[in-house]
């Protein structure tokens, strides 16, 4: 009777061991409401091609830097949706409410464009530093313009952003990353209001 006690005791207390539950992360936008004066493309259609990135931007995990080249993923925080996905998403929002151009449409449409917008996510990471004292987050991204037709860039611009974390953890990262993000896409409608002129 008392083996009996003990087994069922074993199985009861199996059944209840619970797993962290894993954070989930957005990209969270506030999309700019500034227009912009340019008229040259005010009558063209741009599509925004699939970002280019490294493999770690196509994933869910959330990775991070320590030392400088050390690169780790956090074990309880990820991404809802791999960055890579989320970046190219809230790119063609903010091109849409600039109305630099009469028609924005992402990659999967099958629709026929004037122009082209090929961008590259280099980085998109936080950092930490001085025995995890301090973090930052950085944003690198390179990004052409390009003519449908005679597929000629037109321009390139590459934009770096990088801000300060508050606390040393995934959430202020994500913060940052989100704020920092939010700076790069104001910076590539007035690149582009500015090729447009």
């Amino acid at each position: 009777m008392p083996i009996l006690i003990i087994i069922l005791f074993f199985i009861v207390t199996g059944c209840s061991i619970t797993v962290p539950t894993i954070a989930e992360y957005r990209l969270t936008q506030k999309i700019s409401n500034t227009t912009y004066d340019a008229k040259e493309c005010k009558r063209k259609s741009l599509k925004v091609m699939q970002s280019f990135s490294p493999n770690n931007l196509m994933s869910k995990e959330m990775a991070y830097v320590q030392k400088g080249y050390q690169e780790f993923a956090f074990t309880e925080s990820e991404w809802a949706q791999s960055p890579n996905r989320a970046i190219n998403s809230k790119l063609v929002e903010s091109l849409r409410a600039s109305q630099v151009f009469a028609n924005v449409s992402s990659y999967k449409s099958r629709s026929k464009n004037n122009l082209v917008l090929e961008s590259n996510i280099e980085e998109f990471i936080q950092y930490f530093q001085k025995k995890n004292q301090k973090s930052f987050v950085r944003i690198v991204l390179y990004l052409s313009l390009i003519d449908s037709k005679s597929s000629e860039i037109l321009s390139s611009t590459r934009i770096t952003k990088e801000l300060d974390v508050k606390h040393m953890n995934a959430q202020s990262g994500v913060d940052s990353l989100n704020k920092a993000l939010n700076k790069a896409l104001e910076d590539t409608n007035k690149w582009l209001n500015g090729v447009c002129k």
